[in-house]
């Protein structure tokens, strides 16, 4: 499936691209490797689902999917999905701008 990390910790970070994924880190780097990250490689919802089935000590996912009308709709269908599937705690967390790479590089650019 798709790129990503596993940590030890009950969370997972989900991503659409494997860009996003890493430029989320680069902001939030503190213990970034104690969580598990994925990138869905799109809107699609196997690399989750698939992270969650192997990884039984997951417990809590948050969404950080684009901050676009696609991602806003991909976070309700995902959302429900998992709920679908015993998950029940679920957020999301958005970029500034359309996605975690643009707000990576309008930080750099003010550096």
């Amino acid at each position: 499936y798709s790129f990503h990390w596993t940590g030890d910790s009950e969370k997972l970070y989900v991503f659409e691209a494997p860009i996003d994924l890493m430029s989320y880190i680069c902001l939030h780097s503190d213990s970034w490797r104690a969580h598990s990250y994925a990138a869905l490689c799109g809107l699609s919802e196997h690399a989750l689902m698939k992270m969650l089935e192997l990884n039984p000590h997951i417990t809590t996912v948050v969404l950080c999917l684009d901050n676009d009308r696609a991602g806003a709709t991909a976070t309700e269908r995902l959302t429900a999905r998992m709920r679908e599937s015993g998950c029940n705690n679920i957020s999301a967390e958005r970029s500034e701008l359309k996605d975690w790479n643009e707000d990576l590089y309008k930080k750099k650019l003010s550096l």
